[in-house]
């Protein structure tokens, strides 16, 4: 039974609510999905009480009809009270009356919230059936704001430890929806399933959602596998898993960070280690530890080019905003260093520190290294101590 919006005239809709309660079940339904034609202005009190009679019926498809409808009408309805009718129709526990009850709720809009309401939906995530599940996942995420934040989170968190992908995708974008400000034990245990996935749609919301975070899980293991999944050669995983790695290190000074990319430049696979190196590169300078300056230094002897090259950006870049003494003392320690290129950039390291690195050790240091074997390092040598004299004033003869 349709209506076109032209015919959609006072008889007509006189003759709608009439056919709302005919014996039949199916020319209920019909009568009820007619209503999804009808204008704002048209919903008045009659159409409403239909609608919520229509939700308490005895026969599925008339429930659901008018589930539909409500979906289909969205803001055009009086959201007050058909939320609680709708959540209270959702204790048949039927499958479709609920996945249909869930799509009602999302369309009436988020400006009406009862935590009854919010109560009903959580109650649905516990059904046996995936779909029931999933629906009501993303059924939270657009009702919940940060009010009822902890109410949802806790039922999120549960549902994530089931092991169907449909159930788990939800409760992930769920997730980052409901964006928890803080990592507790529970939610670090949830990222880390979350990134072991090999889905990548799976794995995409925890990693983006630590960048949400106020305060990021400092937990060592998160950046190592994180780090280890930024080398696959190909996909949206290892994208992402750079990106969120890089963007932490600008953003926080989180040790346990820095501390997995110095442990993932001992790993066996090179694009690990030049990965690591990559992110290290972009740390804060609180992080900038002298554990990370001379895992750094070491890897300048790398066997892998990659590495090597990109232990130097990381060194080259750090040196500049940090130059502390603990990292001048690290980098003089090595300036003897058996490897040719890790005695050049050492050299290179100390020039750009420039007025920080004029040090009594530092100098006497690179004068002793200017009659080296090989000629990069007699030339950086030469060009590091001109740059350190230059910039502190010190005649350089």
């Amino acid at each position: 039974m349709k209506i076109g919006t032209k015919a959609s005239t006072p008889d007509a809709i006189r003759a709608l609510l009439e056919a709302t309660r005919y014996d039949d079940a199916s020319v209920r339904s019909a009568a009820y999905r007619a209503f999804q034609i009808l204008d704002k202005h048209q919903i008045d009190d009659t159409i409403t009480k239909a609608l919520l009679k229509g939700l308490r019926d005895t026969d599925d498809n008339v429930i659901i009809a008018v589930c539909a409808t409500v979906t289909a009408l969205g803001a055009k309805v009086p959201g007050t009270p058909l939320f609680s009718a709708i959540s209270d129709a959702s204790i048949s526990g039927k499958p479709n009356i609920t996945i249909a009850i869930c799509k009602a709720l999302r369309s009436i809009g988020t400006t009406k919230r009862f935590s009854h309401v919010i109560k009903a939906v959580i109650h649905m995530t516990e059904s046996d059936d995936d779909s029931v599940v999933a629906t009501a996942c993303e059924t939270l995420g657009q009702l919940c704001d940060p009010s009822y934040r902890t109410l949802a989170i806790p039922t999120i968190l549960k549902v994530a430890e089931h092991s169907s992908s449909n159930v788990l995708k939800s409760a992930f974008e769920t997730l980052l929806n409901l964006s928890p400000l803080h990592a507790d034990e529970q939610l670090v245990a949830t990222i880390i399933k979350g990134l072991e996935k090999t889905d990548p749609h799976i794995h995409f919301c925890p990693a983006i959602l630590i960048l949400q975070m106020n305060k990021i899980p400092e937990d060592e293991k998160i950046f190592q596998m994180l780090v280890s999944q930024s080398t696959q050669r190909t996909g949206l995983k290892a994208q992402t898993a750079l990106y969120i790695l890089i963007n932490l290190s600008q953003t926080t000074s989180c040790k346990a960070l820095a501390t997995a990319m110095v442990r993932a430049m001992t790993n066996i696979d090179a694009n690990v280690r030049a990965n690591a190196c990559e992110v290290l590169a972009h740390i804060e300078e609180k992080a900038a530890t002298k554990e990370v300056i001379e895992a750094l230094i070491k890897a300048m002897g790398d066997e892998s080019n990659d590495v090597r090259i990109k232990a130097w950006s990381a060194l080259k870049r750090l040196t500049q905003k940090v130059a502390t003494k603990e990292v001048i003392e690290a980098l003089t320690k090595v300036i003897r260093h058996e490897v040719p290129d890790v005695r050049k950039n050492v050299c290179k390291a100390l020039g750009h520190m420039g007025e920080t690195a004029a040090t009594e050790e530092v100098i006497e240091a690179l004068t002793e290294t200017i009659g080296d074997e090989v000629a990069s390092v007699r030339k950086n040598v030469y060009r590091a101590l001109g740059k350190i004299f230059s910039s502190s004033g010190i005649l350089f003869i």
